[in-house]
Order: structure tokens, then C-alpha cells, then sequence
């Protein structure tokens, strides 16, 4: 069985996140329709705090991060779940089960803002919760994801808007990444004289020396003080649109084709490697990169062991579990679990 996909649906209050659940759930049958306010009821009284008030904020990435797990064990059982929540595409990266939850294809519910003080002065709010969730729907916007108006006040059609570009999200997928197109993407980094080195999938075929499966996108360590440089680097090659902004762990970048770059971002040490930032706070750190080979030519990869090291800490997909078997037979590190046969 494969891993559901997750649709993000965010949006500030009053943008009319709750009132479409019940018409999603009619339009989407087979994906799983999650309101994160559905849980506000048991995560209060579990917090012993009424999280909706100001007051619980700092309660709230602990409800997030509960939430969000469970939303990773649905999809680990091979459900699409479209989340209605009023979470950025950042906040579910920094969650503790971001590295589970996959891929966050993510839009935004938005309505003017004349609209959305009109919708929130039935709840009684004080001017300051009202100026705040304009604050929301500013900063929203200004993330570039695709928005779906709700201005109209019609729940049936704006449900069967936010369905259409679901449906949409689920079925799309990356053009992929070919053997020609990562050498294209290292030589331009190499001109641009960025420090990069291949990890992912791309990297354990590196390290092996061939291609075993398709690619849909590829992983690139990047030092951080080089991050503008390689950015400007593919932006001339047409990656141009930006699907997430993870800064200071991840940036991930697309051209017009789909084909998909995501740039792991290191601050460099001492030994010619590299720590990642992490979500929790911690840090991974890459040692120097090896040299392995991708269509006969060499090129900079991760090694082996921290291959295996960053597949550790989450339930792995049957990808994983193939990369690291075939990781394991070469290189003859001892399996961990949940990797043991």
C-alpha cells in the first residue's frame, strides 16, 4: 500500500474554512476532509486550557504537532487527506511529524478583507483579534501559493473550487528528474561556483553507480551563505517557481516543466561538511561528500552511513526500505530498524 498524499488548505479566520468540510466530504469520497479545529474540543480538555483563547498560544504547536500526527498515520495507511488548518507550510515542516507527512502540495482560502471583518463580527472579537487575523491574511498571501476566493459567501461553490484544485494536486505529479538534467543541474551550480552535493535518491544511485528507479525530484546539499547564489544559478536555468520556503533547512524550487530541485541547506563546519537546521531545533550534520557517479560521470554525493542515518526517525515508505536494502548489500553497514528483514 503507498503513502496518501497530503493537501494543505490554509487560511486566516473567516475565511470560510469550516463551513465547507461537509460539502468537501461530499465532492472528494476517498479523501480523508480534516478540519484541525474538529480536535479543539478533545485538545482543551487533554491541555486543560481553552486552546482557542490568545492566551494558549504557546499550547498550540503541541496541538499542532498531535493533530499533524495523526494526519501521518492516515496517510501511512494509504489515505489522500485534505487538512483545513490555519497552518503555513512552515509550521507543518517544523512539526515532529514532518518527516513522514511527505510532499505538502498547500493553497490558500482567502476573501477581502471588508469580507472577512464582516464574517468575524458575529463572533464578538475585540479589535486587536480582528486586526490580527488581517495581519494572517496578508502574510498568507504574500507566500505565493495558489489562492481560492471564498468572497462569495456560496459554501457550495467555494467547496467545489477547493475540490477541483485537489483533485488536480492528487493526481499530478513531478516530471521527474533524468540523469541529463541533474548533470545539467550540478554543472550550473559548479559555474556558479556553489558548493553542492547530490543526497536523496539521486544520491544513494550515485553512491551505487546506477540508476534504480525513477526520480521525481533531486536532493542537493547547499551551504547556507550560498543559498541566494545557487538560487540565482537555476533561476536562469527557469527554476523559477518556489514551492517551499523552509529557510534555514530546506528551499525547494521548480521550472515550468515540474521538474523539482530541493536545496538542503547546511551551515558549513570545520570538517568540509555541513549542519542542517532542523524543524525540532536539533541538527544533522553531513560530513564531507564522497564521489560516486551518475550516468558514468563523477559527481559529489553523500556518503553511505549518513545516507542511512537521515533515513532513520520515521516510518519508512517501500522506496526507502528498497534504497536502503540496496545501500546495505554494497556498502555493508549494519540495518537498523525498522529496517531489518
Amino acid at each position: 500500500m503507498g503513502t496518501g498524499r497530503l493537501l494543505l488548505v490554509t487560511g486566516a479566520p473567516g475565511s470560510g474554512k469550516t463551513a465547507v468540510v461537509g460539502d468537501l466530504r461530499r465532492l472528494l469520497p476517498g479523501v480523508v476532509v480534516l478540519d484541525l479545529d474538529e480536535f479543539l474540543p478533545a485538545g482543551s480538555r487533554l491541555a486543560g486550557v481553552d486552546l482557542t483563547e490568545p492566551s494558549a498560544a504557546q499550547r498550540w504547536p503541541a496541538y499542532n504537532d498531535l493533530c499533524l500526527a495523526l494526519v501521518a498515520a492516515v496517510l501511512r495507511a494509504g489515505h489522500h487527506l485534505l487538512l483545513l488548518a490555519p497552518l503555513t507550510p512552515a509550521e507543518v515542516a517544523r512539526s515532529a511529524a514532518a518527516p513522514v507527512l511527505g510532499p505538502v502540495r498547500s493553497a490558500v482560502l482567502d476573501c477581502a478583507d471588508a469580507t472577512r471583518r464582516h464574517r468575524l463580527a458575529p463572533r464578538s472579537y475585540a479589535e486587536p483579534v480582528v486586526l490580527a487575523a488581517l495581519a494572517d491574511a496578508a502574510d498568507l498571501r504574500a507566500l505565493g501559493l495558489p489562492v481560492l476566493r471564498s468572497d462569495t459567501g456560496d459554501v457550495t461553490a467555494t467547496a467545489e473550487l477547493i475540490a477541483v484544485w485537489a483533485r488536480t494536486a492528487i493526481t499530478e505529479r513531478a516530471a521527474g528528474m533524468d540523469a541529463d538534467r541533474v548533470l545539467a543541474v550540478l554543472r550550473l551550480l559548479a559555474d556558479a561556483a556553489v558548493n553542492a552535493w547530490v543526497d536523496g535518491g539521486w544520491g544513494v544511485d550515485a553512491l551505487l553507480g546506477a540508476v534504480t528507479r525513477e526520480h521525481a525530484d533531486l536532493d542537493v546539499v547547499v551551504p547556507l551563505p550560498q543559498v541566494d547564489a545557487a538560487r540565482a544559478a537555476l533561476a536562469g536555468a527557469g527554476y523559477v517557481r518556489l514551492l517551499r520556503d523552509w529557510a534555514p533547512t530546506a528551499v525547494a524550487v521548480a521550472d515550468g516543466g515540474g521538474h523539482e530541485i530541493d536545496l538542503h541547506l547546511v551551515v558549513p563546519t570545520a570538517d568540509g561538511g555541513g549542519d542542517q537546521a532542523l524543524p525540532d531545533g536539533g541538527r544533522f550534520h553531513y560530513p564531507p561528500p564522497v564521489t560516486g557517479s551518475v550516468a558514468g560521470r563523477p559527481v559529489r554525493c553523500v556518503d553511505a552511513a549518513t545516507q542511512l542515518r537521515a533515513h532513520l526517525g520515521y516510518e519508512p515508505t517501500d522506496t526507502d526500505r528498497r534504497d536502503v536494502a540496496a545501500l546495505a548489500e554494497r556498502f555493508g553497514p549494519a540495518l537498523s530498524p525498522p529496517y531489518w528483514p
